[in-house]
C-alpha cells in the first residue's frame, strides 16, 4: 500500500514538472513573450478592426489620426489602443485541451486586428473573451511565423498595470473612436458664417472675412449692415474654436421621426472652401423642451447633442454686431 501512495505522490509530482516546464518554456522564449506587441509604435500608419458584421479603419495621414479616411480620431481612445499595442504581453498559455475551441471562438466571435506600416502588415491576430470568461483576454496570432509552431497557440494576454479586459480597446463601434471635437477653427482661418434663425429671418445675418476685414449682410433683404463693432466680430470669432459635441448618436432620422422644427442653422466655410453645416433642434426631456442641451445634425450626416450655454454663442441675432 505504501508503494502505491509513493507511486501516485511520485506521478504527481512528475506531472507538476511537466507542466512547469511547459510554462517556463513559454515565458523564456522571447518570441511567445512579445508575439503580440509592437515595440516602435511610430511605424504603425494603420490599424483594421473588425468583427463578423463590421469594420473600422483607423489611418494616419500627415500626423492625424482618422476614422474611416474621413472622421478625426478619438485621441484618448487612440492613444490607449496605441499603448495596448505596445504593452501587450502573455500572461499565461493555454491548455492544449482547450486551445482548438479557443482558437474558433475567437474566429466565429472575437475581434480581428491588423496592423500596418504602409502595405507592411505588422500583426494580424484573432482575439476576446471566452465562454463564461468575462475578466480575461484571449488571443491567437492570424499569421502565425512557420518557423515557430508556438505562434499557433492561443495566450492569455495582459496589459501591465491594466486590471480590464484588455479586448475593450478593440471595439469595432465607429462612436467610440471618433473625435468629439465639432469645430476647431483659428480666426483667419473663417472666410464665411452664416447663422439663419428659423423662426424670424430679421435675426439672421451672414459674416463674410477678409484680412482682417469684415462686411455683414441681413439674410431677409441681402442689405448690407453698416456701423458695425469690429471688436464685436473679432470676439465672435474666437468662440469657434475648442468646441466639443457631448454625445454622438446613431440615427439622423431619431430627429425627422419627432418631427420636430429646427431652431437654428450654421454655416462655416473655411479658407480650403470646405462649408460645415450645422442644424439645431429642441431636445425634449419629458414633453418639455431642455434648455441645457440641442441635438445637433452634423452635414446632413451625423447626430449629436451638444450643451447651449457652448453653443448658443455662436447664434446671435445680427444686433449683436451693431455699434
Amino acid at each position: 500500500m505504501k508503494n502505491v501512495i509513493r507511486l501516485l505522490a511520485l506521478v504527481s509530482i512528475l506531472i507538476g514538472l511537466l507542466w512547469m516546464l511547459s510554462v517556463k518554456g513559454v515565458f523564456s522564449n522571447p518570441d511567445a513573450m512579445k508575439s503580440f506587441s509592437i515595440s516602435d509604435t511610430s511605424s504603425i500608419t494603420s490599424i483594421i478592426i473588425s468583427n463578423n458584421t463590421d469594420t473600422t479603419l483607423l489611418i494616419k495621414e500627415v500626423g492625424k489620426w482618422f476614422v474611416d479616411d474621413t472622421l478625426l480620431a478619438n485621441p484618448h481612445s487612440l492613444n490607449n489602443l496605441i499603448y495596448t499595442l505596445n504593452k501587450v504581453s502573455v500572461k499565461s498559455p493555454v491548455g492544449k485541451q482547450h486551445s482548438e475551441q479557443i482558437v474558433k471562438y475567437l474566429k466565429d466571435n472575437g475581434v480581428a486586428c491588423k496592423v500596418y506600416n504602409g502595405n507592411e502588415l505588422l500583426k494580424s491576430y484573432y482575439l476576446g473573451s471566452f465562454l463564461g470568461d468575462s475578466v480575461n483576454t484571449y488571443m491567437v496570432m492570424s499569421n502565425p511565423s512557420s518557423s515557430n509552431n508556438r505562434h499557433y497557440q492561443p495566450y492569455i494576454v495582459e496589459v501591465a498595470g491594466y486590471n480590464g479586459n484588455v479586448a475593450l480597446h478593440y471595439t469595432v463601434e465607429e462612436l467610440y473612436w471618433r473625435n468629439k471635437q465639432l469645430l476647431q477653427y483659428e480666426e483667419e482661418e473663417i472666410v464665411s458664417i452664416k447663422v439663419v434663425h428659423m423662426d424670424s429671418s430679421l435675426y439672421s445675418f451672414r459674416l463674410k472675412c477678409s484680412d482682417g476685414m469684415y462686411a455683414i449682410n441681413s439674410i431677409m433683404d441681402s442689405t448690407n449692415i453698416v456701423n458695425v463693432d469690429t471688436a464685436s466680430i473679432e470676439q465672435y470669432l474666437t468662440y469657434f474654436s475648442g468646441l466639443y459635441v457631448e454625445n454622438f448618436m446613431d440615427e439622423v432620422i431619431y430627429i425627422t421621426d419627432k418631427k420636430v422644427d429646427p431652431l437654428y442653422e450654421l454655416f462655416v466655410v473655411d479658407s480650403r472652401g470646405v462649408e460645415q453645416k450645422l442644424v439645431f433642434y429642441p431636445m425634449m426631456l419629458d414633453g418639455e423642451i431642455d434648455w441645457n442641451r440641442w441635438y445637433v445634425v452634423i452635414n446632413d450626416e451625423q447626430i449629436a447633442t451638444v450643451l447651449v450655454y457652448k453653443f448658443g454663442k455662436l447664434l446671435p441675432e445680427v444686433s449683436y454686431f451693431l455699434n
